[in-house]
């Protein structure tokens, strides 16, 4: 501040300068003293409620809560209510938390009726019920509670407590996405992205994930990753995906930290970096999520981004095929087959080959059916091989060529018989489809047969090599149950 120079009036001023300044002497002592008596007053005069809560004297809140509630003020009655679920103040008892803040809710107290809420969705104090809960977190939204909104949004979507009704969902959750609910604006936005309840709209999903992904919400930054990985409502971008999953990532969502470390070990939008895979495989892992379990396993088996140690591999492979992932299953078969990473078991590689096969998984069923076949058990090798076939699998393929041409009786003699009669066009279709698929012996067994086929025969099989579309549900037989594998 710039100050002006003195003046020839405030100069010849002295004498009047010092009864000024005296003047204010007194008048700065009078508020001195005035303050005092202030402060003293203040000190004297017992606190409210409120003041005694919010500096965490909880007992003397209680004391003065109590005449209020007790006099009919919904807001004490609802401190009260709250002190008591809480223990602050007094013992927590849960009855008397009910009690207190149904009496404040029914006098329409908004936060009330919340808490209300809350507590018959979670069975504190009473016994749990969703209804109840739906009807007070109605009334709490409409006074305008967004989480209130959240909550009643949320039970009509599930259906839990009331009718299920996506459409009024959609509303409670537009409600409170307006305000600006991270959580809302993500639900509203996977409604759109599903069509439920909303017309589908995926560029209008996209815009609502976006909202919950500008307040960091981990889940809507990896939804955003794989809208823009598959270009759905947004632009195709592998950077805009890298981008969304890396941020999912560091704010701990496991699929965000699987994606992140399988665009790392692919090198797909970045540079390939085995051991940035290695470090986010291993962080989604420790979460629990199977995909990553087994991706770390993976590495840990090839040496790959991290010192291999087979042993770890199997530890992990086990954690995601426990968990029902049906590629871990199958590699926890082949550790077991092999003796690599755990003791040697036959009996436990095909128990695991079993899960896996049963879940669709084509390696599975084509490495047991192998297992069968060399056993000479050829009804189960059969439908086994036939799943595998019917799934794209091209030595199942081969595999089944070789049974319709008859050969499975040179190359498998047994007393069993498949459940097919030998059909060359069958066979020509078969080993057409492996030699497509890149089937070893492949193009040998085909040709072989050609030249002992008509040109009509030929004809045939192409016509149906080029209309096949698979069947693996009517190679399902086996599933109920395998007999046991003789050695």
């Amino acid at each position: 501040m710039d100050y002006a120079p003195t003046s020839p009036i405030t100069r010849g001023s002295r004498v009047g300068r010092k009864s000024r300044t005296a003047g204010a002497f007194g008048v700065a002592l009078a508020l001195i003293l005035a303050a005092g008596v202030a402060t003293v007053a203040s000190a004297q005069r017992p606190p409210t409620p409120a003041e005694a809560y919010a500096r965490g004297d909880f007992t003397t809140a209680f004391i003065l809560y109590r005449p209020l509630a007790e006099g009919g003020q919904a807001e004490a009655q609802y401190h009260l209510g709250r002190m008591y679920a809480a223990g602050q103040g007094v013992d927590k008892n849960s009855a008397l938390a009910l009690g207190w803040t149904r009496k404040a809710a029914d006098q329409g107290h908004a936060k009330a009726q919340l808490a209300l809420a809350g507590m018959y969705a979670n069975g504190e104090g009473t016994q749990r019920d969703p209804a109840q809960a739906a009807l007070w977190y109605r009334k709490a939204a409409q006074q305008d509670i967004v989480p209130a909104q959240v909550a009643l949004a949320q039970l009509l979507d599930s259906g839990e407590g009331v009718p299920r009704d996506p459409g009024r969902a959609a509303t409670w959750y537009a409600k409170a996405a307006a305000k600006g609910h991270a959580g809302a604006q993500f639900n509203l936005g996977a409604l759109y992205a599903d069509g439920i309840g909303v017309r589908k709209d995926e560029a209008e999903a996209a815009r609502w994930f976006t909202k919950a992904a500008g307040q960091d919400l981990a889940r809507a930054h990896y939804v955003l990753g794989e809208m823009h990985r598959l270009g759905r409502g947004v632009r195709r971008s592998d950077a805009e995906a890298l981008a969304h999953y890396t941020r999912a990532a560091e704010l701990g969502d496991a699929e965000g930290q699987f994606h992140l470390a399988h665009l790392h070990e692919r090198g797909r939008g970045v540079a390939r970096d085995l051991t940035k895979a290695f470090t986010w495989y291993g962080k989604s892992a420790a979460q629990g999520l199977a995909q990553a379990q087994h991706g770390l396993a993976t590495l840990y088996w090839r040496g790959a981004g991290t010192k291999r140690d087979q042993s770890k591999a199997v530890k992990w492979f086990q954690a995601a095929a426990t968990q029902g992932l049906a590629d871990a299953q199958f590699s926890l078969g082949s550790s077991y087959l092999l003796g690599q990473g755990v003791r040697q078991s036959r009996s436990k590689a095909v128990s695991w080959y079993a899960s896996a096969a049963r879940q669709g998984h084509r390696d599975a069923q084509y490495v047991l059916g192998d297992m069968y076949l060399k056993s000479r058990q050829i009804a189960p090798a059969w439908w086994l091989m036939c799943g595998a076939a019917n799934r794209g699998h091209a030595e199942a393929q081969m595999v089944l060529g070789l049974f319709y041409e008859g050969r499975n009786l040179i190359l498998w003699p047994s007393r069993e018989r498949a459940p097919i009669r030998v059909d060359h066009v069958q066979a020509l279709m078969w080993y057409g489809l492996a030699v497509a698929g890149g089937a070893r012996g492949a193009i040998a067994y085909r040709d072989a047969l050609a030249a002992r086929t008509t040109a009509l025969q030929k004809a045939e099989a192409a016509r149906r090599q080029k209309a096949w579309r698979g069947r693996p549900a009517a190679c399902d037989r086996w599933r109920t149950a395998l007999p046991e594998m003789r050695r």
